[in-house]
């Protein structure tokens, strides 16, 4: 019965988890057991459980799964489409900022107002994530779903030049170079991105603003 409520609970927000926890009395064992056990493994705390809790002990034992297998189940058609459409976005403002690029304004600050966009995609994906699973992801599920992001993003960059005959724009990577140190830079800078991203998550959770 437990898996059932595991199944059931597992989006909901640590909020509504611990509703659920301080309220036992209103809900049956297993759910709050269930409740507990996934309240304890998002947050590393050792709330105990209740009852005869036997099933969750029978439930702990089990193979788990690998956290690339979790995080891929947990994607839905939506999480693609919200990529997607960032990507196309992104790729939108910087083809804007390719055609106004000798303006005054840009000439000096282009190359800032591109990174920011940049990274500021990172940030809006894991917002929407949020909101779209009404939990947090994990630190390990960010830097895959970062990963899925780029995937994605170069996709759409090659579907906008092949339908633009070879259209060429001035935000083109270059990977001349030696291609696994640079995909290795680029995975530095993600799991950078990540740690400043996971204190702004503290920073705000302590503030009580839930965003990320």
């Amino acid at each position: 019965m437990i898996e059932y409520f595991l199944e059931k609970y597992k989006d909901k927000t640590d909020y509504d988890l611990l509703s659920i926890i301080n309220n036992k009395i209103d809900y049956r064992h297993e759910a709050v057991n269930a409740a507990i056990k996934i309240y304890n493994e998002r947050n590393s705390t050792s709330i105990p459980f209740i009852g005869d809790f036997n099933e969750v002990k029978k439930e702990e034992n089990k193979p788990s799964e690998s956290r690339s297998l979790k995080f891929l189940k947990s994607l839905r058609l939506k999480d693609f489409y919200t990529l997607i459409t960032i990507s196309i976005f992104l790729c939108s403002i910087y083809s804007l900022i390719s055609l106004y690029g000798s303006e005054d304004f840009f000439i000096d600050n282009r190359e800032w107002i591109e990174k920011m966009f940049f990274f500021l995609s990172f940030i809006w994906i894991h917002i929407l994530y949020k909101y779209d699973h009404n939990k947090s992801n994990s630190f390990f599920g960010r830097v895959q779903l970062d990963i899925l992001f780029l995937i994605i993003l170069l996709l759409v960059k090659f579907l906008i030049d092949f339908i633009f005959d070879g259209f060429q724009t001035s935000y083109d990577i270059d990977i001349s170079g030696d291609t696994p140190i640079f995909i290795f830079i680029v995975f530095l800078l993600l799991l950078l991105l990540e740690l400043v991203i996971e204190v702004m998550k503290k920073i705000l959770r302590t503030l009580k603003v839930e965003i990320l």
